[in-house]
């Protein structure tokens, strides 16, 4: 957990950049690279706050850590009667800018890279994640606990762009995705899994069979139509394993319904909503 004068020095500095930024808006964040805004908006921050922020956002973004804990960084009053009830657009309101702002300005401090993929949300590097008003699977879905998948599971681990299928129209997948919680009034608690500590669960034999290029691992809902406009097909990558092994570290990417072995087939889902 950051200490609390590290997490006002931070707002501070976010709030800062947006002061002399009066004019920031959506088009601010189009005419501007994410590396830029980030760069911008660190050279704000206290000389003295800027090394504990910069240690623990790469503890964070190197995977020593998974929670990146700043209490009081957000005012979220203008949150009020604007929750999304879909992933586009976010609100254009000061605290969502702001949340934007601190993650960009903590991945510049962390040498990180962020990106967005055009075959998901029409590229949209920030999206909503709220819960869906009303009945179905959809709305019943987005209040249950989540079971779990990693990012563009379909397409290659990260640092490996020849593995899987189309390599020279798929990007990696990312080494890191990042949900920003500007509030929780309900106090709902965050239960976060360890993989290492998921691996120590697992006996040889299985990490072995999980280590063969035999799966058939078909691409989230949220990739289907970019992918397939992108590709003339939805995205699936053949012969493919679910472990890899890198550098003496296993690398993983799952997902609950899309990847089989490749005696099943793959069945894709009757609409894009049904599941993920």
């Amino acid at each position: 957990m950051i200490s609390s004068e590290n997490a006002q020095a931070l707002r501070r500095a976010v709030d800062s950049f947006y002061e002399k930024n009066r004019d920031l808006d959506l088009s601010y964040f189009s005419e501007r690279t994410p590396e830029e805004i980030g760069e911008l908006a660190a050279l704000e921050l206290d000389e003295s706050a800027t090394a504990e922020l910069q240690r623990e956002a790469k503890k964070f973004t190197s995977g020593e850590c998974c929670i990146f804990h700043c209490a009081g960084s957000f005012d979220t009053s203008e949150l009020a009667h604007q929750t999304p009830q879909s992933f586009l657009p976010v609100p254009s309101n000061a605290t969502t800018i702001k949340a934007r702002i601190t993650a960009l300005l903590l991945m510049r401090l962390a040498s990180a890279v962020p990106v967005a993929y055009r075959s998901e949300n029409d590229g949209g590097l920030f999206v909503n994640l709220s819960a869906i008003p009303g009945s179905g699977r959809l709305a019943e879905k987005s209040i249950k606990s989540m079971r779990g998948h990693t990012d563009g599971v379909s397409f290659p681990f990260p640092y490996n762009p020849s593995d899987g299928t189309y390599s020279q129209m798929i990007s990696p997948s990312p080494d890191i995705v990042c949900l920003i919680c500007l509030r929780n009034p309900d106090l709902v608690p965050t239960k976060v899994s360890e993989v290492d500590a998921s691996m120590r669960r697992l006996d040889g034999q299985t990490i072995q069979e999980l280590l063969k290029q035999k799966y058939i691992i078909g691409c989230q809902n949220t990739f289907r139509s970019g992918t397939k406009k992108i590709l003339g097909d939805y995205h699936i990558a053949e012969n493919a394993e679910v472990f890899r092994l890198n550098t003496g570290v296993y690398e993983v990417r799952f997902s609950h319904s899309k990847v089989v072995a490749e005696e099943h087939e793959v069945i894709p889902p009757k609409n894009s909503g049904d599941q993920k």
